[in-house]
């Protein structure tokens, strides 16, 4: 048992403290062989080895059990010390059904941050925000307008994280969707946005992180933007 225990415990301990700083660009790569994969691997070959010591095998087989065993915990480790892709964006092919100053969503969007400020267990222990002057602010800083757009359908964006191909874009599946949704499309004017017309937009950022940053969060908006180049040859428009 203790052999077993030590030969995973040790696949384990080096797979994933090694594993990470070729596969990845994380700077908490040892950390896995440290406290994940390697106490893992001490348990994994205990257990095995009192499986296969109460099984009696023959010393040949019981040799080829624990290598198999040590190249199957060295490999899983490998792959689970691979990083997921980050999602970058969603592509989506929208029709336009309606556009507007940004402004005017600008008390709704008071109301709400107002009520989500008052609602945060932290209420207090900061300056109260001015919603009214930040939003403005932002509005200066990125004009914009508020459109309104029917989703035919999505694609969901990925940026790789793995060190042998490190940002490199990676699309999903389109989704039908047939939403209702409405952005926020900086440096735009609705005249690019007339009702009826089909556009493919890149489709970014988030809501409801706090604090929030910028005029598209302030207004409760994901952002729309023309593709980038790489981003629009990758969706073939």
């Amino acid at each position: 048992m203790l052999r077993w225990a030590g030969a995973l415990g040790l696949a384990g301990f080096l797979t994933g403290f090694l594993g990470p700083l070729f596969l990845s660009r994380s700077n908490q790569g040892p950390m896995v062989g440290l406290f994940i994969s390697g106490p893992g691997g001490v348990l994994i070959g205990a257990v095995l080895g009192a499986i296969v010591g109460r099984l009696r095998l023959s010393v040949r087989m019981s040799r080829v059990a624990l290598f198999a065993a040590t190249a199957a915990m060295a490999l899983i480790t490998l792959y689970l010390c691979i990083p997921e892709p980050r999602r970058r964006a969603d592509i989506a092919d929208l029709v336009i059904s309606g556009c507007g100053a940004a402004d005017a969503l600008k008390s709704e969007a008071i109301a709400h941050w107002r009520a989500e400020e008052a609602s945060r267990p932290d209420r207090g222990r900061w300056p109260a925000h001015d919603w009214s002057a930040e939003i403005e602010q932002a509005l200066a800083r990125t004009p914009g307008v508020a459109i309104e757009a029917q989703v035919a359908r999505v694609m969901p964006l990925y940026e790789a994280r793995a060190a042998w191909n490190y940002g490199a874009l990676l699309p999903g599946r389109w989704r039908t969707t047939n939403a209702a949704e409405r952005y926020f499309a900086s440096g735009a004017t609705c005249a690019a946005f007339a009702p009826g017309a089909r556009k493919r937009l890149v489709i970014r950022g988030g809501v409801g992180g706090w604090p929030p940053y910028g005029a598209a969060e302030l207004l409760g908006l994901r952002r729309a933007e023309p593709p980038a180049p790489d981003e629009a040859a990758l969706t073939g428009g």
